[in-house]
């Protein structure tokens, strides 16, 4: 089962350590629909547990970088892309759509 963006950016957000409440509010959705996301989507669990790990060895910057390419906005989501691509930044992990939005920009 595939995990749409709110759902990677919701695991990230988690895997940073918010609240599920402050999470919601953030991305723009229910906390209800993230309580459900934990206890009926093993996949999502799977995927917050792997965030986990790989958010531990980033900075703050980099992490707030990866935060902004899922940004409605897309000229913010070029800008971190372009931010991302330019500094010295942990890679980031694996399968998180992340890789596949920075490998556009080589």
């Amino acid at each position: 089962m595939s995990l749409t963006v709110e759902q990677k950016r919701v695991a990230r957000l988690l895997a940073l350590g918010r609240t599920q409440r402050a999470t919601a509010r953030q991305v723009g959705v229910d906390p209800r629909t993230i309580r459900r996301w934990l206890t009926g989507n093993p996949t999502f669990v799977e995927f917050i547990e792997k965030q986990r790990e790989s958010v531990s060895s980033e900075d703050e910057v980099t992490t707030a970088l990866y935060d902004l390419l899922y940004d409605p906005s897309p000229n913010i989501r070029i800008q971190a892309a372009r931010e991302l691509r330019r500094g010295n930044t942990s890679a980031p992990p694996s399968g998180d759509d992340d890789a596949d939005i920075l490998s556009t920009w080589k």
